[in-house]
């Protein structure tokens, strides 16, 4: 279709060889209507748009900065502005950075400082809790990356407008939908389902995004799959076992759903290299990194997930307003796999969150009673969804499995070969600590460290004080004990899983490695 609309912005796009095919950078200067974009080659460009992205309308309108549902990202140029979108979760985000009078905007923070040339502080461990703070949710997490170019900001879920001058924050639209029963949340979803898959399978793209539904033997993923199922889509792929070694295989749900299920190993992640490198750089962590098991299977599609189900799906919610709050972080380290790999994210369980209070409601109503099993894993929408769909009651979500991988802690830090790469990273860069005073990460001295905790401390612990504190817990007038106990848990807990000592700069490292891959080699100029 012939875009015919009217603007004052002209775009040029560089496509860059050997960059991850669905990256991009633009560079917006004051005072200028002319913006260059430099992507990789699988991004879909047109005179006034582009976009690695999927969306619930037409793809030759391009009109994705008109909707609060999109999987990727790109920008539309408008009359007067340009609107640079997000995806409509909070798993991924666009980030930018203003050097002199120049404004470089990207879907990737490893692309957007490979090409301001923005350097981080090596001995800081601070860049994990950054990413993290968006657990908290869109109204209290931290905008600012700190590099040697100044903060880069970082900007989840909304859009950002640039008017040639300035570049502005702002709401994403805000569409309201008719959530008022579970039967027209339901046709909203699979309306919604059936516009997404046409859009990723247009034929005017350059490359189509074949839908494939991800399954489990939980609630959120299959939920999802049962209402893509309605519209065609016949491919699923899954996981073996959950982090555990559990049973956690979607393939029986899949094939009573109709789907020819593809299965794969969760370990087989373990078989790339250094393969927790991208979803440290993308997120300070790589809780989801079993993905790289599936990723071969993933190339040019459009993968329908669940995250964000057990928040927007539970009958008790701590917050109701028309925002995205607290959440478990879950997903947020594909982002830079999927560059890389060519695949869009799409977490179909964010469709409609600002209207969480009415789906709340429906979760609580008098109609949901019969799928309303009780307990802590009470989701009485997926189960309808599924029970409905000819899944029968026990065969699936019956207890809350473990998915994310703990790969940064004192029991399980990194593959290997990446634990040997990160060591020599630390060793070889031993004089950054020295010069700012600080104390050397000694990766020997840590070692001890941590095998004294797991071998000593944990299981004293375990066994021995928290039994304590529990039987002083029943004593009349000693409930403080209880406390006592739920803390020294947590304490436990954050030891075991969370990069201590030597283990803390992981996320530097990664950064330094991923960055590698945008270095810049130009395949040829599209106007």
């Amino acid at each position: 279709m012939e875009d015919k609309q009217v603007s004052d912005f002209t775009i040029t796009y560089n496509v860059m060889k050997n960059w991850p095919c669905l990256a991009w950078v633009a560079i917006l200067n004051s005072g200028s209507k002319k913006v260059t974009v430099k992507c990789g080659d699988a991004i879909e460009t047109r005179k006034h748009w582009f976009c690695e992205a999927v969306w619930d309308g037409d793809f030759d309108d391009g009109d994705f900065d008109q909707t609060d549902i999109v999987a990727g990202s790109g920008a539309r140029c408008r009359t007067s502005d340009i609107n640079f979108v997000s995806t409509s979760s909070l798993q991924e985000r666009l980030q930018y950075i203003k050097v002199g009078t120049t404004t470089y905007l990207s879907n990737s923070l490893l692309a957007l400082a490979a090409e301001v040339k923005a350097e981080i502080d090596l001995t800081s461990d601070a860049y994990p809790d950054i990413f993290g703070s968006i657990t908290q949710g869109l109204l209290d997490y931290v905008p600012n990356f700190p590099t040697s170019k100044g903060n880069i900001k970082l900007v989840y879920y909304e859009n950002l407008i640039w008017n040639g001058n300035t570049l502005t924050e702002i709401k994403k639209p805000r569409i309201k939908r008719n959530l008022s029963n579970y039967d027209a949340y339901l046709s909203f979803m699979k309306s919604t389902m059936a516009a997404i898959v046409k859009n990723a399978n247009n034929s005017s793209r350059k490359i189509t995004f074949d839908p494939i539904a991800s399954l489990s033997s939980g609630y959120d993923s299959p939920a999802i799959a049962a209402i893509a199922a309605t519209v065609g889509v016949k491919d699923g792929i899954t996981l073996t076992t959950d982090s555990k070694g559990d049973d956690d295989s979607g393939k029986t749900i899949g094939e009573l759903l109709g789907y020819d299920v593809i299965t794969c190993q969760r370990n087989d992640w373990q078989k790339h290299d250094l393969p927790e490198v991208d979803g440290i750089a993308a997120s300070g962590n790589a809780g989801e990194v079993s993905v790289l098991a599936m990723a071969d299977n993933l190339e040019g599609r459009l993968i329908l997930t669940g995250f964000w189900g057990g928040q927007i799906w539970k009958k008790s919610q701590h917050e109701t307003r028309p925002i995205f709050g607290v959440q478990d972080g879950a997903g947020m380290s594909w982002s830079e796999t999927r560059l890389r790999k060519g695949f869009i994210n799409c977490p179909a369980a964010y469709w409609g969150g600002t209207q969480i209070a009415n789906i709340v409601e429906i979760s609580n109503s008098k109609e949901m009673d019969y799928w309303s099993i009780g307990g802590h894993y009470d989701r009485p929408i997926p189960r309808r969804i599924l029970e409905t769909a000819g899944i029968r009651r026990g065969s699936f979500a019956e207890n809350k499995q473990g998915v994310s991988e703990h790969i940064l802690g004192a029991e399980k830090f990194l593959t290997k070969d990446s634990a040997k790469n990160y060591e020599k990273w630390v060793r070889t860069n031993r004089l950054e600590w020295i010069r700012k005073g600080k104390v050397y990460p000694s990766p020997s001295i840590g070692k001890v460290i941590d095998h004294f905790f797991l071998s000593a401390i944990y299981p004293i612990s375990r066994r021995v004080i928290l039994p304590v504190l529990r039987r002083f817990s029943m004593i009349p007038g000693m409930g403080f004990a209880a406390q006592w106990c739920n803390l020294y848990r947590k304490l436990l807990k954050r030891l075991r899983y969370r990069p201590l000592h030597y283990r803390r700069y992981t996320f530097p490292w990664a950064f330094e490695l991923a960055k590698m891959k945008y270095r810049s080699k130009t395949i040829g100029v599209k106007r």
